[in-house]
């Protein structure tokens, strides 16, 4: 989701130039921004839930919460998660993570690091 490159220029430790980016999901920051301020206020009640914005990407972890408030919080994120189309739920060890839907191939990345060589 974010690949960072050094400038075409590097061989001079890049002279204050700012490096290349490849960041497909750059479009989805303002829905991922809306959906952790939501998350963090439904989930604000429900002890030992954290929900962290990782940029391109909102975790929920509910490792300290109680057992049985476990499927408390995957309705609260199944009900936010209900207006954002665009963005898909995944499930880790103890967190849910919610991520933007990205058209494209998994090739696109590496032809944009073979694009930048010098």
């Amino acid at each position: 989701m974010d690949i960072k490159g050094p400038s075409k220029s590097c061989k001079d430790n890049n002279n204050g130039k700012q490096g290349v980016l490849f960041q497909p999901a750059s479009e989805f920051l303002p829905m991922i921004d809306e959906v952790y301020k939501e998350l963090v206020e439904k989930t604000k009640a429900i002890p030992g839930a954290k929900v962290e914005n990782n940029k391109f990407c909102v975790s929920v972890h509910y490792r300290c919460v109680d057992k049985k408030s476990w499927a408390s919080i995957a309705e609260q994120v199944r009900s936010v998660l209900n207006h954002y189309p665009k963005l898909k739920l995944t499930q880790g060890r103890k967190v849910l993570e919610i991520r933007p839907t990205i058209n494209g191939t998994k090739e696109e990345p590496l032809i944009f690091v073979g694009s930048t060589r010098i």
